[in-house]
């Protein structure tokens, strides 16, 4: 989650109809397991009442506090956290050091910042917010590390307040580059080295940077942030549009899939709601995941030991699974990442082979998804994955801990170009049809396929409107504006 992008007054900070159980609704429908609110971004805003006392007396004066929504008396964390809660998904907070642009503005020196957010972390990790009657929080967030002058302190709380919470970037120090040494704690997890929602391949879960390193002795998974709005924009824009179902779907397996785990952003408006699109295209991504992956065709868990005369994992296909076009595999990580490299291969006839070879590749980790080449699907009477290299040479430690055959659509994109908080004015003679309760991605594909459709609307209510004339533009919140050939 992100605050709104204001480094300014706190009179601008108005979300009068914030809602966080709203916010919580989509990402349930998303199949959210875990939300990081931003609590302090860069221009040192805090979405609490801090009381955290500044240079020379008095309280930290840059906050919800000290606006007028809900008279001052309005706390986004505490309804954050309730909300969270209340739905069963994981907390936590990102919480920017050394970044804090209000403090530069009031002239205060690094010693006088750090004395502050030493304060707020507390406030953050300790009583009020810790969320210490739900187990605490599950993950927090350093954005850029954390400076030497305070690695002692955070340690030290995490350690007291935090012990379970994963740490994003919890193992860079700024201006000291990464070190085991430096780690403030035995959870943290590294930055992928891109926004574009893309790990590589391989991907292994240990190392301090990108892809990570199979040789590191530092067992720190990536995770890859990104944006669901266009362009990399962290910040509610209503005119730069959203990624595609297809573009999501892509990101979910080259993150999830790619041993990698996917931060996605939600970007309130100036109101303090996710906005309609936004939440409609959530919720399309979470009906696609839960209809590829809830089901497998077949599935086979292992106890953790491989035969140990072929060092493989099989999956015997039942005679009415159909074709499949994807093959997700997940290894046992409790005595580490051991597997090096393996082989998919299929067998026509069950176990006994003769086997086919589907795929190969070399880091499985926490979840590997094969997508294979013919999306068609492959029919077999038997799967397997055979483990051809592990660490220290040793196949004996290779432990694969489940194999799944599934059979999936694959979205692809079909060529429209939007624009939100659009809308066309138009007479009742140039309406096409209407359709309620679509989605952008879906009225795109029927003004597609429809010659006559020159442009779309999506209304807040989520009605497709196809036009074949485009009017004059206007601003309109809530409303989608789109077209197969440009707007």
């Amino acid at each position: 989650m992100m605050t709104y992008d204001s480094c300014g007054d706190p009179s601008l900070f108005q979300p009068d109809k914030l809602n966080t159980s709203q916010w919580v609704d989509s990402m349930v429908a998303l199949g959210v397991k875990e939300a990081v609110l931003v609590a302090k971004h860069g221009c040192g805003f805090v979405l609490w009442p801090s009381k955290a006392t500044v240079p020379g007396g008095g309280r930290y004066n840059y906050s919800v506090a000290y606006t007028t929504w809900r008279n001052g008396a309005g706390d986004v964390l505490s309804d954050f956290l309730k909300s969270c809660n209340d739905r069963g998904v994981g907390t936590g907070f990102y919480y920017s050091l050394a970044s804090n642009a209000f403090a530069k503005k009031m002239g205060w020196s690094t010693d006088e910042l750090i004395a502050i957010e030493k304060q707020q972390i507390q406030e953050l990790w300790g009583p009020t917010y810790g969320n210490h009657a739900n187990g605490g929080h599950s993950e927090l967030w350093f954005d850029g590390g954390f400076e030497g002058a305070i690695q002692p302190f955070v340690k030290q709380n995490l350690a007291d307040l935090q012990p379970n919470a994963a740490v994003f970037n919890g193992c860079v120090q700024q201006g000291a580059g990464n070190n085991k040494s430096l780690c403030v704690s035995p959870n943290a997890v590294r930055w992928i080295g891109t926004e574009s929602g893309a790990a590589p391949d391989p991907d292994w879960s240990t190392g301090y940077t990108k892809g990570g390193d199979p040789n590191s002795d530092v067992f720190q998974p990536a995770e890859c942030d990104t944006t669901l709005q266009n362009g990399d924009a962290w910040f509610f824009n209503p005119t730069i549009g959203i990624r595609s179902l297809a573009t999501m779907v892509q990101i979910y397996h080259e993150t999830v899939g790619h041993n990698g785990f996917l931060m996605l952003d939600f970007a309130p408006n100036k109101d303090g709601l996710i906005n309609p699109d936004q939440a409609a295209r959530y919720a399309e991504v979470g009906a696609w995941i839960r209809g590829c992956y809830d089901h497998p065709l077949a599935e086979a868990r292992f106890d953790g030991t491989l035969d140990s005369a072929l060092e493989h994992a099989t999956v015997l296909m039942g005679t009415n699974a159909g074709p499949f076009d994807r093959v997700v595999i997940r290894e046992n990580q409790t005595t580490g990442q051991r597997i090096r490299g393996y082989v998919v291969e299929a067998s026509a006839v069950g176990s006994s082979g003769p086997w086919t070879q589907l795929a190969t590749g070399q880091s499985i980790g926490n979840k590997w998804i094969v997508l294979l080449p013919n999306a068609s699907g492959t029919t077999a009477g038997a799967v397997r994955v055979r483990v051809t290299s592990a660490a220290n040479g040793d196949l004996s430690s290779a432990q694969v801990a489940s194999v799944g055959l599934f059979k999936c659509n694959r979205p692809s994109d079909s060529g429209c170009s939007t624009q939100n908080g659009i809308k066309f004015s138009y007479d009742p003679s140039e309406v096409i049809s209407t359709t309620p309760k679509s989605t952008v991605a879906a009225c795109c594909t029927s003004c597609s396929g429809t010659a006559a459709c020159a442009v779309f609307l999506v209304s807040p209510t989520a009605d497709c409107i196809l036009l074949n004339a485009d009017g004059v533009q206007q601003s309109a919140a809530g409303w989608t504006a789109g077209s197969p050939n440009g707007i």
